[in-house]
């Protein structure tokens, strides 16, 4: 349906830039060759020996290099210490900004700060779904009353987080237990579905967060409890490999639907 839908009638072109290169950029990359609508002028990456394999893809060490090709919409896929160091300065330059370390913004002072770039130039922040999707449906519900909102991220030994236990426990073992915002300040770097899911409902403070090592399973498993004035909701995604693969796809349809387009899905 995707298809027949965008197959026709794109007359906007979007011009992109990226914060980062690595696996996720990459993927984003390549999904977006194969399509049209969106122009990917430039990367910005840290290491000043990165060099990339898209030989139409510019490669940049400077965020001003970057900005001075003019994207319409810079796309974060390089971690919440990328973000923290150029959102705001991408936002005050007239670029939309699009993120992926959704738990960057738990930080209060951070939020704050890129906010006001926000404000005081009209360019938006979009926060992608990222590993888990549906947050369109969470952010429905949410316009009515809601009265729960809870997420279990289910872990195997061999996907730890940093600095929890070494042993590989026997049973099904809890390791955290509390909020959004409580679990991303201590993880930031792995948890940015959760923070995602707080600002699409209740709130980094109301979303309820439960983290367990299971050695049963063998994949990451994510999932979300919503109940409230709509009813109940629940959502369970499991990533085969790495949840890298569907948060460059959530990338690609972000950016895919600012290209204009008669007919789509919202």
């Amino acid at each position: 349906m995707g298809d027949e839908l965008n197959s026709e009638g794109r007359s906007k072109c979007v011009t992109v830039g990226l914060l980062g290169l690595g696996s996720i950029g990459q993927s984003v990359v390549q999904h977006l060759h194969e399509g049209a609508g969106v122009r990917i002028v430039g990367a910005l990456v840290r290491r000043p020996d990165v060099r990339s394999k898209f030989r139409d893809v510019p490669i940049f060490h400077s965020v001003n290099e970057l900005l001075e090709r003019g994207p319409d919409v810079i796309a974060e896929v390089a971690g919440h210490a990328a973000l923290k160091a150029h959102g705001p300065t991408i936002l005050r330059s007239n670029s939309d900004l699009l993120i992926t370390s959704v738990s960057a913004l738990a930080d209060r002072a951070f939020f704050s700060e890129l906010q006001a770039a926000a404000s005081a130039t009209g360019r938006t922040v979009d926060i992608v779904a990222g590993a888990i999707g549906a947050l369109d449906a969470v952010t429905a519900a949410a316009v009515g009353r809601l009265d729960r909102v809870t997420y279990l991220n289910r872990r195997p030994p061999d996907q730890p987080l940093p600095h929890v236990m070494s042993d590989i426990p026997a049973v099904e073992t809890e390791i955290f237990s509390g909020s959004v915002r409580q679990a991303v300040l201590k993880w930031p770097d792995n948890l940015s579905v959760a923070a995602a899911l707080g600002f699409a409902g209740l709130g980094l403070d109301r979303t309820e967060v439960r983290i367990v090592v299971d050695p049963s399973v063998d994949r990451l498993h994510h999932e979300i409890d919503v109940t409230g004035e709509f009813g109940q909701l629940r959502i369970s995604v499991a990533n085969p490999d790495s949840p890298s693969r569907l948060v460059a796809m959530s990338v690609v349809r972000a950016l895919q639907s600012r290209s204009w387009a008669p007919i789509r899905i919202v």
